[in-house]
């Protein structure tokens, strides 16, 4: 009997190292997939990784680099770009008869897949010399959608470098799978260039 985990490792924003992804993955994203193989000694090789839903089809084949281990055991990595479906994780590779054996994780993996929309301002965002006329209102259009097949918790945030920034800054939803919202935030410039009422 093999058997596997995994987890999937993504670089440190600050460039320095890698950490592992907690909670969901990013639709989209491509991460590095490490699998351990506790029992490695027990098989004469693992050749790939197979991305899968839940009814079988494979999304991905992913041949993987054996980077080593320790006595029995070996880590295997390979890059893997998320995909939109809720998806499932399988090994492939060769018993020590010569037959190709399969072992599946059954835990199911529902990405995180969002995308955000930003309406353009056209003419209500006037330009002079660089700065924003004085005494108008703006608003800042956009649309958000979970385009996953599950619940996501979404915080939409807005700055700015002049001090423009509405209050609130931050919209916070809960949004079911396939489920979308459009909102705006309202800026007010006030009476000289840069200074929000």
């Amino acid at each position: 009997m093999v058997d596997f985990t995994r987890k999937f490792i993504e670089p440190d924003p600050s460039g320095f190292g890698e950490f592992e992804v907690t909670g969901r993955p990013l639709a989209g994203n491509t991460y590095k997939l490490v699998i351990t193989v506790p029992r490695y000694d027990a098989v004469t090789s693992v050749d790939r990784v197979l991305v899968l839903l839940k009814d079988g089809t494979t999304l991905q084949t992913l041949l993987m680099t054996n980077v080593g281990g320790r006595r029995g055991a070996s880590l295997f990595n390979t890059n893997i770009t998320i995909p939109i479906q809720d998806f499932l994780i399988a090994i492939e590779g060769l018993d020590k008869t010569g037959h190709t054996f399969r072992r599946l994780d059954p835990k199911l993996i529902a990405p995180l897949a969002l995308k955000l929309e930003c309406k353009q301002m056209g003419r209500q965002y006037r330009v002079q010399d660089g700065n924003v006329y004085v005494n108008e209102t703006y608003n800042v259009t956009y649309t958000v959608y979970n385009i996953g097949s599950t619940e996501a918790d979404i915080d939409v945030m807005i700055s700015d470098q002049d001090g423009l920034t509405p209050i609130p800054t931050a919209h916070s939803y809960t949004l079911q799978g396939r489920d979308n919202v459009t909102r705006q935030f309202l800026m007010r410039v006030g009476s000289e260039v840069g200074h929000v009422e």
